[in-house]
């Protein structure tokens, strides 16, 4: 044995062979002595194992996936709601430093923008009763709740 290039010498009848063992490949002489055979390849254990831990990751990933869409879903429903509370602040400020000044509740709810973009799907009910419905990318439809604006303060919408 030579210790330093861990090197093997080994002979088998009349054919003497040279392992060279560098990393995880394999290299022999050849017969001749003058090139290097490369063994390459997996063994069925290594493909196995791979598949294994590849399938245990997708087990993990996908329902995390399906949850994290939803959640993306239901910001989008909150992103909707700040910017109905942003309309309603800014129609409500509007009509304070107006000549006229703030009126009515009615008055500034049928003021407000309504069109949140074409994702969205909004049912404003009656402002006077409930905040109606909010529905994102024809999700499950969210129930909204509105509070009146006053001479105080601008309405505001929550879930």
């Amino acid at each position: 044995y030579l210790d330093t290039r861990s090197i093997h010498y080994r002979s088998a009848g009349s054919v003497a062979s040279l392992i060279i063992k560098y990393s995880s490949v394999l290299f022999t002489f050849s017969p001749r002595m003058d090139k290097f055979v490369c063994n390459k390849g997996f063994t069925l254990l290594e493909i196995i194992a791979t598949l294994v831990i590849l399938s245990i990751l997708a087990a993990i990933a996908v329902p995390k996936y399906v949850s994290l869409d939803e959640s993306a879903r239901q910001r989008a429903i909150d992103a909707g709601i700040a910017e109905l509370n942003g309309r309603e602040t800014l129609t409500w400020s509007n009509e304070k430093i107006s000549v006229s000044g703030w009126v009515s509740d009615a008055k500034t709810f049928g003021e407000v923008d309504k069109y949140l973009g074409d994702e969205y799907q909004w049912d404003p009910g009656n402002p006077d009763q409930n905040g109606g419905t909010l529905t994102f990318k024809a999700s499950h439809p969210v129930a909204l709740s509105r509070v009146e604006s006053t001479n105080e303060r601008p309405g505001s919408w929550s879930r």
